[in-house]
């Protein structure tokens, strides 16, 4: 039977786009407190299905997809820009397809805009009337208010018709810089995009026998296998550990490991990689917000990911460690970079994070260039000897002081020119390609 949660969440993802959503509606039309009502429309909202505008109000949204995610919804700019919404309600979930600046004269706008675009302009009533004509949205910096003739046409069109008080550069420069984030955002590798789903792998059930267990990895070749309820629900994981010795008439369920790491569609394979590594698991269940199972990642999915993702990326989204190891250049004893601006702490000195960057780095070259093996820091003991100004040329040299199957300690050293100015010892773990 489905929980009074799980009745609101379904009634608001079959609410048609745009409306509006009000916990107090809610909850008169589904007979709920408006405490049940609250935390639903708060779960769609984090879920993307809904979105709460400023003097607008929580509104049904469209959810987009991830590839998507860099598109942006007139909703999103409203909050982005710190704006309001004078008009156009109609139109407010729609997808900005392209942006223009009205900074030319009037036919130069005209032949830059097309249906779908969200044009910038300050205080022109007539491009913002042409601009309306051809199909597109106004955002319209200065905090200036058109009349009530274009508020009108605005609605009549479900035109989103939005103002702020920011100028036209600092609009640019917050739309972009949030677009970047969610490009950043997107290239993330997640679960999602490489997990063997549940109708390609094999589970077992809690009211099984261990003699089942034995039957199935006779027909399948595996020894761990998810264990599930007669719903579908993960309830535990069952090894050859589990079984070994055990009486076959026993049940699946009195011997399987009941507290389960699990993995989300929406967690980074870095994350679930890590715990792969720490704790020696051959597979993962991916499960839902209920513990529903969806499907499985193995380690050797996730280690080859981890392997085949390049450690640096071509576009120009770049996150900071990336702008640092841009930057980096191989040498024969170790690696150089030059100090830059974008490196520098409050104190106009090379900071601990683009120094952590570097001897990452650094550990991972002398470690591939011994046995081609890869490693994940776990521990850094650093030392800051000197401070390192703008503009230096700083070399970082790693050691390796112990490397084995599962661990590697490394000595690094960085000096500028001859004068050492850090010192770490990194433990790493070693994983390589199945």
């Amino acid at each position: 039977m489905k929980s009074k949660h799980q009745k609101i969440l379904e009634h608001i993802k079959s609410l048609p786009i745009g409306s509006k959503i009000s916990v107090r509606q809610v909850a008169k039309d589904l007979k709920v407190s408006e405490g049940t009502a609250y935390r639903a429309i708060k779960e769609s909202e984090n879920k993307g299905f809904v979105s709460s505008i400023e003097r607008v109000g929580t509104v049904r949204i469209q959810k987009k997809e991830r590839e998507n995610i860099e598109k942006l919804s007139y909703s999103e700019i409203v909050n982005i820009v710190e704006g309001q919404l004078i008009a156009g309600r109609g139109g407010i979930h729609e997808i900005v397809q392209d942006f223009a600046i009205g900074a030319m004269d009037f036919k130069q706008v005209e032949q830059h805009i097309e249906k779908g675009t969200l044009l910038i302009v300050g205080n022109r009533p007539n491009v913002i009337e042409m601009a309306l004509s051809k199909g597109c949205a106004v955002l319209i910096a200065g905090g200036y208010i058109p009349s009530a003739e274009i508020k009108k046409v605005a609605d009549q069109k479900n035109l989103p018709l939005i103002v702020t008080n920011h100028d036209s550069f600092s609009i640019a420069h917050l739309i972009n810089r949030v677009t970047n984030d969610q490009i950043i955002k997107r290239d993330i590798v997640t679960v999602e995009s490489m997990y063997i789903k549940k109708d390609s792998i094999h589970t077992i059930k809690e009211d099984n026998t261990v003699e089942d267990w034995y039957n199935l990895q006779l027909n399948v070749g595996h020894t761990r296998f998810p264990v599930v309820n007669e719903i579908g629900k993960l309830v535990g994981v069952v090894t050859v550990r589990d079984v070994f010795l055990k009486d076959k008439s026993l049940l699946i369920k009195d011997v399987m490991e009941k507290k389960v790491t699990t993995a989300r569609l929406n967690d980074p394979v870095s994350s679930i990689g890590n715990v792969i590594l720490s704790e020696g698991f051959e597979l993962i269940p991916v499960v839902d917000e209920k513990s529903m199972l969806l499907g499985i990642v193995t380690r050797k999915i996730i280690i080859n990911s981890m392997l085949t993702n390049s450690r640096y990326h071509t576009q120009n989204n770049d996150t900071f460690d990336e702008t640092i190891r841009k930057g980096i250049v191989k040498k024969v004893d170790g690696i150089q970079i030059k100090v830059v601006p974008q490196m520098l702490d409050q104190f106009g000195t090379f900071s601990s994070a683009a120094l952590l960057s570097m001897i990452d780095e650094s550990v991972h070259i002398a470690s591939y260039n011994h046995n081609r093996s890869e490693v994940l820091m776990q521990n850094v003991n650093i030392y800051f000897i000197k401070p390192v100004p703008l503009d230096k040329i700083i070399t970082a040299k790693a050691i390796i002081l112990d490397i084995g199957r599962k661990s590697a300690k490394f000595d690094v050293e960085v000096y500028d020119k001859n004068d050492m100015v850090a010192k770490a010892l990194v433990t790493c773990q070693v994983f390589q390609r199945n």
